[in-house]
């Protein structure tokens, strides 16, 4: 799976993602301190036509900060904020219409898209963020890539971190403007591992950094990104950091450690991470020679990569290895897939009668 179908698929989620991922900052005020000013002052002040107390009131009343709670007031007084033109009213009105409907509906994102551009327009970074978001997807406007980057750059210009991480990646893939890797990688460094999509952006930049992609190499920068990905279970990059154990290509060699993240990302399906988990079983390579589980991951990796011709990694093993090392392989390839074909992703298939 490609880095551009991950850029494609976050994208495309991205506003979907509000409630899972942003809700508890968007709505959630708990922990931010209650006020000492009485309730009746602030609600004065808010029936006189002062905005930002208008926005205090919405929040006391949601957290009962001085009033007993109620939703609607505290819905009331948040929609009256925004209508009188403050910026973070506004931007959490945007998200109210996505957070309190399930599913939302078109009409509820074209309104949250009204309002997360009067607060962007304002300079809100994060109402920048999301309404990039929506430009992306098309969610609530008509999708328009340019127009998504140009309000990505913004909150990337003024320090929103997942707004600096979908600008590299859109310089990154050219998606809304030319492909331009200088971009790319300045926007990756600023945000990777601060937005929506903080393994892809790592794994970019790993990659960039690797392969010396558009920038100068930097093996060591490639590691950390890669690790920084692996440590959240990215299968790829739990393959790259063993590729830069085994060479001590940007850290120290390890090849013990190297065996552990090549097991953890073969065991999650990662084709090529099977077949050198497999070799390194062959040769000894951090783990101790076994010859039964060199045979048993070139069948996995076979198998999971049936369709682009994967079998060329059994036929070396079948020319060297005995039957009844490879009968014991085959078996223990069969345990391995009965147990993994239930996690496979949907679009590869995968059988789990294995070989032998």
């Amino acid at each position: 799976m490609g880095v551009m179908h991950w850029m494609r698929q976050a994208l495309l989620l991205l506003i979907l993602a509000i409630a899972g991922a942003m809700s508890a900052r968007a709505q959630s005020v708990q922990g931010q301190g209650m006020s000492s000013e009485p309730f009746a002052v602030t609600l004065k002040r808010a029936q006189t036509g002062d905005a930002i107390a208008q926005y205090q009131v919405y929040r006391r009343y949601g957290l009962g900060d001085g009033v007993a709670k109620s939703p609607a007031e505290a819905g009331k007084w948040l929609k009256i904020s925004a209508q009188s033109g403050y910026a973070p009213a506004q931007y959490a009105l945007g998200n109210a219409y996505l957070l309190f409907k399930s599913p939302p509906t078109d009409a509820d994102f074209v309104q949250a898209v009204k309002w997360w551009k009067a607060a962007a327009e304002q300079g809100h970074v994060d109402a920048m963020f999301w309404l990039g978001g929506a430009y992306m997807a098309g969610n609530g406007t008509e999708k328009d890539e340019k127009e998504a980057l140009k309000w990505y750059l913004k909150g990337a210009e003024k320090g929103q971190g997942a707004a600096q991480e979908m600008t590299g990646l859109c310089y990154y893939n050219g998606v809304g403007t030319e492909k331009n890797m200088t971009e790319a990688a300045k926007w990756l460094r600023a945000g990777a591992g601060k937005g929506i999509s903080p393994d892809l952006a790592h794994i970019t930049l790993g990659d960039m950094c690797y392969f010396g992609m558009g920038i100068e190499k930097n093996a060591n920068e490639a590691y950390l990104n890669y690790l920084a990905a692996a440590q959240r279970n990215d299968p790829y990059a739990e393959f790259a950091v063993a590729r830069c154990l085994q060479e001590g290509n940007g850290t120290n060699k390890d090849v013990k450690e190297a065996a552990q993240w090549l097991t953890r990302s073969a065991q999650q399906g990662e084709v090529v991470a099977a077949k050198y988990l497999g070799l390194a079983y062959h040769e000894g390579n951090g783990v101790t020679k076994d010859d039964a589980e060199y045979y048993k991951w070139m069948l996995v990796a076979a198998t999971l990569d049936r369709e682009a011709g994967g079998e060329h990694f059994v036929a070396p093993a079948e020319y060297m290895l005995s039957q009844q090392t490879m009968d014991d392989g085959a078996s223990r390839a069969r345990e391995f897939l009965r147990d993994f074909k239930g996690h496979v992703p949907p679009h590869r298939k995968v059988t789990a009668e294995g070989k032998g």
